[in-house]
């Protein structure tokens, strides 16, 4: 599943008369993943340059674990005009899953210069460096960060800046970490 907010661009009855696309989206939004699919394959052929024909294919596909069938659709979606910004941390998500951690990291540079998403791009940005092992000073901050702009992540936050702290070897301190998430959602497991 995805840990952003996608946009809303159609009503949430399901449009008996309208658009393909009012359609596919209509089945995206209430997880029909599977029947989305041809639709918004059959419009992404019929208009190559449609944003946001691309941005709901490479989100079913993502949702259909096709990560790299995904891909392209995203970045079109990305790049194209009019842009759809929730497609950038979709994207830097994707590619953080497909392990293209170089790539992922060029677009949290494009999400930190445009403002786009900036709790998931700096929580993003963490992941990223605690998965490289190479700068957990880095990734903690990142996770900080994103915290510090949305509160809702702290949970989350926390378990990873755990998770940094063990691969740092700060045994006690990952410890403290641990205690914290665990005290803060008793019951709740991680």
């Amino acid at each position: 599943s995805s840990l952003f907010i996608l946009p809303v661009f159609s009503a949430d009855q399901n449009p008996v008369e309208g658009n393909k696309l009012d359609k596919a989206i209509w089945l995206f939004k209430h997880e029909n993943y599977e029947e989305a699919l041809a639709p918004l394959q059959e419009l992404r052929k019929e208009d190559p340059r449609s944003s946001m024909t691309a941005y709901y294919l490479g989100m079913t596909l993502k949702h259909l674990q096709r990560c790299s069938e995904a891909r392209p659709h995203l970045e079109s979606a990305a790049t194209l005009a009019p842009k759809i910004d929730d497609a950038v941390p979709e994207l830097i998500d994707l590619l953080y899953k497909l392990d293209r951690l170089d790539e992922a990291k060029k677009w949290i540079d494009i999400a930190e210069k445009e403002g786009i998403a900036p709790a998931q791009t700096a929580f993003m940005k963490g992941l990223i460096l605690l998965k490289e092992n190479k700068d957990i000073p880095a990734a903690i901050a990142a996770f900080d960060k994103a915290q510090s702009l949305d509160e809702q992540l702290a949970a989350t936050v926390q378990y990873y800046k755990g998770l940094a702290y063990l691969q740092a070897k700060e045994l006690s301190t990952a410890r403290e970490v641990f205690k914290d998430v665990v005290m803060a959602a008793p019951g709740q497991g991680l």
